[in-house]
């Protein structure tokens, strides 16, 4: 559902903390006030064994993922907070339009090069973490052809 995409009071950390948490889930399997909870997964280190956390929600995905790519990026939280929206209204442009402007709204507080393929990269990582099974290339074409959207409606307004 909708509601498991994204938890609007979930924040994104910056990218120092999040390479900080990713590193301090391995080896740890409880969850902790910075790290997110999920099912403890071994993983084979060179001549070691090794508990990592796995996320099981978007925003927790979502997080180590940007942690992992090097592209924990501040104004990243602001997208994530209103993702769950933005998938809810995908079928009422009309909305979707207006989401997306309050969104380039929220964004334009961030100094700095706003690249929003790279929400794009890490969102599809994310998706295709969750849900590996069922995840296909009609899967990818869907959540791309969102997010090209959404990009093309943030895009809009940015500058203005």
């Amino acid at each position: 559902s909708a509601e498991t995409i994204v938890d609007a009071e979930d924040s994104l950390k910056s990218d120092g903390e999040l390479r900080s948490a990713a590193k301090a889930s391995i080896g740890d399997t409880s969850p902790g006030p910075n790290r997110p909870s999920g099912e403890a997964m071994s993983t084979r280190q060179p001549g070691e064994m090794k508990n990592v956390v796995v996320p099981t929600t978007f925003p927790d995905m979502f997080r180590f993922n940007a942690a992992v790519m090097g592209f924990a990026r501040p104004w990243m939280a602001e997208v994530l907070s209103s993702f769950d929206t933005i998938v809810s209204n995908v079928s009422n442009s009309y909305r979707l339009r207006e989401e997306c402007d309050v969104l380039s709204l929220r964004m334009a507080k961030y100094k700095g090069k706003v690249n929003l393929c790279e929400y794009k990269a890490v969102m599809l990582a994310s998706l295709r973490s969750l849900v590996p099974k069922q995840w296909d290339s009609d899967h990818e074409v869907a959540w791309s052809w969102l997010w090209e959207n959404v990009e093309r409606l943030i895009k809009a307004n940015m500058g203005k």
